[in-house]
C-alpha cells in the first residue's frame, strides 16, 4: 500500500458529542494509518472577526482547523477573494510541514468547500457525498443553485467520486465525476449489538409494550403522516420519537404536533449519542417513515437503518434506496395499511434466530468494513493516478 495523507474538507464540525455520522466515522478510522487534517469550511467575515484560527488535535494522528478572522469567506472583490486563496494555500502548506505530511490527497465532503479546494494546487482528490446536498436548500433556490454549480466543479476535478446510494452516484456521474463507487452508511456494531445488556432508560420504563420507535432527527423528511395513521390505527401500540426537531416547513411542525397530541405517542426529544443503544434496548420495532415525495430522502442511506439491525430489532421502513439490499431482512411499506401489516409481522416474528441474523447482517456493515473499502478504493484509483502522470 502506497503512503498518503489526507487533507479533509467537510461541513462545519463537531467532535465532541452528537451523531457519529459518515465524516466522523470514517476520518479517525483513515487515521489509523496515516495522518488526516479535517478543514472548517470559511466563513463570513462578520463572524469570522470573533473566531480566531484554531488548530486542535482531535485524535490519533487527526487535527482539525478552523479558518477563523485569518481566511474569511469573501465572495466579493475578486482581488481580495483571489488574495485570501492565494495565502490560504500557503498556510496550507505550512500546517503539512508542521504536522509532517507527506505525500497527500483531498478528501472533500461538501460543495460548500469547492471554492477552497480549487483554490489549493491541484492533487489527487475524492469527493464523498452523503447526501443530495441541493436537498438542504430545497426552500431557497439561489442556495440550491450554488450548490448543484459547486458539485459539478468538485465532481470534474475529482478522480473519485463516492455515493453513499446509488442515486447520489448516479447524480455524481451525470456532474462528470470520472468514476464512482458506492459505499452505503455504517454501524458502530459493537456500540449496538450488546445493547441488549443496556439498563432501560427511566423516561420509558413505565411505558406499556410493544413500543415502537422512530430514532433519528424528526425533519422534513420525516413521515409525520405516516407515524400518525399508524399510532390512529392501532392506539394500542406506543410509538416513541428520539430524536431533535429541526429544518420544518410550519405545515410539517403542524402534523407533529398533531401526532404528539395522540395518547399512544411519547416524545422523548434529543437524547446524547452516548446513550442511544440504551434506547434502542426499550424497543420492539424500528420505524424508519420518510417523505418518499422529497429528493433528500430518495438520495439517503439511514444510519438508523444499520443501528436498529446491531441492535437485534425487526426494522420496517419506507423505500429508500438505502434499503434496497437489505429487503430480506428489512420490512418495506409504502401505504398506511402496509406499514400496520409489516409492523404486525415483525411483532409476531421477532425471535432470537432472528435476532442473531440482524446483528450478523449489521456485522458486514460496520464502519470498520466501510474504512476499508473506502481505503482500497482510493488506493486503487490513487495509483493509477501516479501511474499516468
Amino acid at each position: 500500500m502506497s503512503e498518503w495523507d489526507v487533507l479533509s474538507f467537510s461541513e462545519k464540525m463537531q467532535w465532541q458529542g452528537g451523531i457519529g455520522h459518515t465524516i466522523k466515522q470514517i476520518l479517525p478510522r483513515l487515521a489509523q494509518s496515516r495522518k488526516v487534517v479535517n478543514f472548517d469550511p470559511p466563513i463570513e467575515w462578520r463572524r469570522a472577526i470573533r473566531c480566531p484560527a484554531k488548530l486542535t488535535k482531535v485524535g490519533h494522528n487527526l487535527w482539525h482547523f478552523e479558518w477563523g478572522r485569518l481566511f474569511p469567506l469573501i465572495r466579493r472583490p475578486h482581488t481580495a477573494a483571489a488574495a485570501l486563496r492565494f495565502l490560504r494555500g500557503i498556510l496550507v502548506r505550512y500546517l503539512c510541514i508542521r504536522l509532517g505530511i507527506g505525500d497527500h490527497i483531498y478528501l472533500v465532503w461538501n460543495p460548500c468547500q469547492a471554492p477552497v479546494v480549487l483554490g489549493l494546487p491541484p492533487r489527487f482528490t475524492v469527493y464523498y457525498a452523503y447526501d443530495l446536498f441541493e436537498q438542504w436548500h430545497y426552500d431557497r433556490e439561489e442556495w440550491k443553485k450554488e450548490t448543484i454549480i459547486n458539485e459539478e466543479r468538485l465532481a470534474r476535478i475529482s478522480e473519485v467520486g463516492i455515493g453513499v446510494t446509488e442515486v447520489i452516484a448516479e447524480t455524481l456521474r451525470q456532474r462528470g465525476c470520472r468514476r464512482t463507487h458506492v459505499v452505503p452508511n455504517g454501524v458502530e456494531y459493537f456500540k449496538f449489538a450488546h445493547c441488549g445488556q443496556c439498563r432501560e432508560p427511566e423516561d420509558i420504563a413505565a411505558i406499556p409494550r410493544p413500543r415502537l420507535g422512530y430514532v433519528g432527527g424528526l425533519s422534513e423528511y420525516t413521515s409525520f403522516r405516516t407515524l400518525y395513521e399508524v399510532a390512529t390505527r392501532r392506539p394500542d401500540w406506543h410509538l416513541l420519537l428520539v430524536g431533535p426537531t429541526r429544518g420544518m416547513t410550519s405545515e410539517q411542525r403542524e402534523e407533529l404536533n398533531r401526532l404528539m397530541n395522540l395518547p399512544n405517542v411519547y416524545m422523548l426529544g434529543l437524547k446524547p449519542y452516548e446513550v442511544i443503544e440504551n434506547y434502542m434496548h426499550g424497543l420492539d420495532v424500528g420505524l424508519a417513515a420518510f417523505e418518499m415525495d422529497r429528493g433528500g430522502a430518495f438520495g439517503g442511506s439511514s444510519l438508523k437503518v444499520y443501528e436498529y439491525l446491531a441492535a437485534g430489532l425487526p426494522v420496517v421502513a419506507s423505500p429508500i434506496p438505502g434499503v434496497a439490499s437489505l429487503v430480506d431482512t428489512v420490512r418495506i411499506a409504502s401505504s398506511p395499511e402496509e406499514w400496520v401489516y409489516q409492523i404486525e409481522q415483525a411483532l409476531e416474528d421477532n425471535t432470537p434466530d432472528l435476532r442473531r441474523q440482524r446483528q450478523e447482517l449489521a456485522k458486514h456493515h460496520s464502519w470498520d468494513e466501510r474504512a476499508r473499502y473506502v481505503v482500497s478504493i482510493i488506493e486503487t484509483a490513487y495509483q493509477e493516478w501516479r501511474q499516468s502522470r
